[in-house]
């Protein structure tokens, strides 16, 4: 099991308290060996059926990455290394006969845990995870060896499983959409909603036998996605008419791991066991019989990897060595990703060892290591050269963080996030007010399940709980991949306009090409929301020609989306936001600091006359109380995370109830 989002990024502590995985596949009592190819097939004694073999391995330390396949190609795009921050853009394909891999043009921009398939001479790839959710749909032309955009996804889909067949490719669940099918039409370049799968899908082993697509296992996270088990769901869409079956109990009950097929069987290959604390790799592999389904029953089969690992999400399935070999790439324990590329050739002997398949949050699991699990290496048949076609360096901020960061390029270089060290003081809060009954609504069905709060900063006691806990509980915010959600950092443009549209349910669709502002392109993790936000007219942005923001073609305003965000503009993007347009007379003023000559006093008094919005106690340093005793709205402090959260949660979600904790 997991906390949502702990596959992410950890800190460096925990890198650091980790073995590596090579480390540990010495303890597990694997040994190395070599083996000789000859025309891509293997050659010796003990090959077929005894024991994984070890391939050429990646350029990289991966896992978490989008995979496709067309034939005895494999490709991997993406994915997140040993580094933080850690997401790379590289595609790289791997070819069984030469045994080799070879770089590719890299994604327009970096991400993780998207979903990938292969169709018609391109690969289809959706969603996936920077700093927050992506919704770009990128399709690589294999023949051109380059990268195209089609439709903006409706929906996140951060580790979805994914399927193409007759003109249509599906992404089926993600992180906060488990019960979501997504069809995007090739041809209309278009999306659609499809049927939902019958069980919740997220983090799942996933792969295609022409029209079917198998999805199994993966987490169960209810709202607010907080803490999460694991299913045991085996599910089966049908793309040639848009329907779900449902298969044999998945008694294993793991997530991120790879889900390999020969047309007559899933095999199950590692992953995250269930229970325990956040995850558990196995090296155990799993299998099922296709021949009676949606009967039949999962079994223990053998040999189990070399080492326990998860996240090695790409489950291949070639002829090339030994007639017919299923695959384990990268992945590993934590963020201690591997190189590993491994293989099996089939068939092999079901084990009858004494492992259970039941799986308990005590249980530990046993694996006595046999002469049967060896790890045997063959060289590669030429120079493994890694050929990086120039492109133009793209950048992708992280979305919550507010320091502008520099993606990288093909050679990926990792980027540490400055969010867990930030060391910004938080406004003081000010005693919480009510809104009036009157209060302006775009108001929320309140949630059916019990929802308990994600953040482990958060406790009920701070002050800012009820409006976080609230927009948590409803998807507008989430946190950091430590469980925190950082409610006293400064909140930046970038994530304010998100938080905003969000909340107010802007939904529109956004043409891809669409720009309004020069620093926000459409790789921009922003870019979706900032759109939305502009058409409602709630931000307009900077002018061009000023100090590092050239005038470009059309002179496009800047929106500035990493500088930290002041309580005036949010007071101000929040009023447009949400059409709060009351009169106000002219001599009317809440606050000391905000007379009507004030650029923002309007949009100030129009929320605290709703109760949106208070200030702070005249008599403080810097702020004498004047005849009026009027507080202090401190309009051009810069906001914090817990700050914004209130006022949304006031604006848009009045006297918001949210289920208890459990």
């Amino acid at each position: 099991m997991r906390t949502l989002q702990s596959h992410r990024l950890k800190p460096l502590l925990r890198l650091g308290m980790l073995a590596f995985l090579g480390l540990l596949m010495g303890l597990s009592g694997s040994t190395l060996a070599l083996a000789e190819i000859d025309g891509g097939k293997l050659m010796g004694s003990g090959v077929a059926g005894g024991g994984w073999i070890t391939a050429a391995p990646l350029p990289e330390n991966l896992g978490s990455y989008a995979f496709a396949q067309n034939g005895q190609d494999f490709y991997v795009i993406g994915g997140a290394n040993n580094n933080p921050t850690s997401e790379v853009n590289n595609l790289r394909r791997y070819n069984v006969l030469s045994n080799t891999w070879v770089e590719l043009a890299p994604m327009p921009a970096v991400a993780q845990a998207q979903a990938a398939a292969f169709y018609n001479g391109k690969i289809y790839v959706a969603g996936g995870y920077y700093f927050g959710p992506l919704y770009a749909l990128r399709i690589y032309d294999v023949a051109t060896n380059t990268w195209t955009d089609g439709a903006l996804l409706p929906m996140e889909a951060i580790d979805a499983a994914a399927g193409a067949y007759n003109g249509r490719f599906y992404v089926v669940g993600g992180e906060t959409t488990p019960n979501l099918t997504q069809v995007y039409d090739i041809a209309t370049n278009s999306w659609s909603t499809g049927s939902p799968p019958p069980a919740p899908s997220m983090a799942t082993g996933y792969t295609q036998i022409g029209q079917y697509l198998y999805i199994v296992g993966g987490y169960l996270c209810p709202p607010p996605f907080s803490s999460c088990t694991n299913s045991t769901a085996s599910r089966r869409l049908d793309m040639a008419v848009g329907t779900w079956s449902t298969g044999p109990t998945f008694t294993m009950a793991r997530a991120l791991f790879a889900l390999a097929t020969d047309g007559t069987k899933l095999y199950a290959v590692g992953g995250d066991l269930d229970g325990g604390s956040d995850e558990n790799p196995t090296d155990e592999v799993d299998e099922l019989a296709l021949a009676s389904w949606p009967a039949g029953t999962w079994v223990v089969s053998g040999p189990s990897l070399p080492a326990p690992r998860l996240s090695n999400r790409a489950g291949f399935f070639s002829t090339a060595r030994g007639g017919g070999e299923i695959w384990s790439v990268g992945g590993g324990v934590y963020y201690n990703f591997g190189l590993d590329n491994l293989y099996l050739v089939l068939p092999h002997p079901t084990t009858t060892a004494t492992r259970t398949a039941t799986r308990t949050a005590t249980r530990t699991v046993t694996t006595t290591a046999t002469a049967t699990r060896t790890a045997t290496t063959i060289p590669t048949t030429a120079t493994r050269t890694a050929t990086t076609i120039p492109t133009t360096t793209v950048t992708a901020p992280p979305g919550a963080t507010h320091t502008v960061t520099a993606v990288p390029t093909a050679t990926a270089t990792a980027i540490t996030p400055p969010g867990a060290t930030h060391t910004a003081t938080a406004v003081p809060p000010a005693t919480a007010t009510a809104p009036p009954a009157a209060t302006h609504t775009v108001t929320a069905a309140p949630t059916a399940t019990v929802c308990p709060i994600q953040f482990s900063d958060v406790p009920p006691s701070n002050a800012f709980y009820p409006f976080i806990r609230c927009l948590a509980c409803r998807g507008v915010i989430s946190g950091y991949s430590d469980g925190t959600f950082g409610w006293q950092y400064d909140v930046t443009r970038g994530q304010l306009a998100k938080i905003i549209a969000q909340a107010a349910g802007l939904i529109n669709t956004i043409p891809s090409t669409q720009e309004t502002f020069a620093d926000v392109p459409n790789s921009n993790a922003f870019w979706l929301f900032v759109e939305r936000l502009a058409g409602t007219g709630a931000i307009s942005g900077y002018s061009c020609g000023g100090p590092g923001e050239p005038c470009g073609p059309g002179n496009k305003p800047y929106f500035r989306w990493s500088a930290q965000a002041t309580r005036g503009q949010i007071a101000k993007i929040d009023a447009l936001a949400a059409n709060i347009g009351d009169p106000i007379p002219t001599p009317q003023q809440t606050f000391s600091d905000v007379p009507s000559s004030n650029a923002f006093w309007v949009f100030v008094e129009r929320l605290a006359g709703r109760g949106i919005i208070n200030g702070y106690a005249c008599g403080g340093s810097g702020e004498p109380c004047d005849p009026a005793q009027r507080p202090y709205f401190r309009w051009g402090a810069n906001a914090t995370r817990s700050q914004m959260s209130k006022i949304a949660a006031n604006t848009f979600f009045p006297n918001c109830q949210t289920p208890g904790q459990r």
